[in-house]
């Protein structure tokens, strides 16, 4: 029982972590506030299950919790951080080159960079990551590798 209780204390963290991030980037990337509240419901609903499916797993023998891995919050955190270096670029593309269709084409790579990360959440809570690094912490990667 200790066992699965620090499990679901390690399920705990790792949705916190996760959330903020996404929670984090969506105000970053979001230029809308429906696409922001959009983002935030899907996000925070889902962990709020994968925190039920864990708690039934813990307290009342149930299977199927949700397993938040240390790589997947790392991968995740890269995943995060690529998109929204992307975002800034073109961001400033369009701003320069499509003037006078900036206000839409930001909104619809808004929306693109939503449907992304939220991808890249959903990698991280159900899938485990994203493959970009083993649970033994070795690359796929050569140059990477320990």
């Amino acid at each position: 029982m200790a066992a699965a209780f620090f499990s679901f204390l390690i399920t705990l963290v790792g949705l916190v972590i996760i959330v903020g991030m996404i929670f984090l980037a969506l105000d970053r990337i979001a230029k809308d506030e429906f696409l922001k509240k959009i983002g935030k419901l899907a996000v925070g609903g889902c962990a709020f299950l994968v925190l039920l499916f864990s708690a039934r797993a813990t307290f009342f023998g149930g299977g199927g919790a949700g397993a938040v891995s240390p790589v997947a919050i790392i991968e995740f955190a890269i995943g995060v951080i690529i998109l929204v270096a992307m975002f800034y670029l073109l961001d400033l593309a369009v701003d320069r080159w499509a003037k006078d269709y900036a206000v839409v084409l930001n909104y619809v790579l808004s929306i693109v960079m939503l449907v992304i990360l939220l991808y890249l959440a959903e990698q991280a809570l159900f899938g485990g990551g994203l493959g970009l690094m083993t649970t033994t912490g070795a690359s796929h990667f050569p140059g990477l590798a320990k």
